[in-house]
């Protein structure tokens, strides 16, 4: 895990949402693999009000069509939470 990751992540587990919204964005940058793990950072940010995170969130049936995202989670076509 690379130094910066590492930081964000211990910030982020503390609950610094700024930190929340970058690991989500870390991972996101990181390539399909990671697409979970940074909606899930994603989710948490917005939750806590990060409006960067929010608009992440609702882009995303954009870049990905057939999905739609909340905070609370993301869902398929069916509306089926599947992270």
């Amino acid at each position: 895990m690379s130094e910066c990751l590492k930081w964000h992540q211990l910030a982020a587990e503390r609950g610094l949402v700024g930190a929340q919204h970058n690991l989500g964005v870390l991972h996101m940058v990181g390539g399909r693999k990671g697409f979970a793990e940074g909606m899930k950072w994603f989710q948490r940010a917005a939750r806590a009000g990060h409006p960067e995170a929010v608009v992440q969130l609702e882009a995303m049936p954009l870049q990905s069509p057939g999905m739609r995202v909340s905070v609370d989670g993301l869902t398929s076509e069916t509306g089926q939470v599947t992270s």
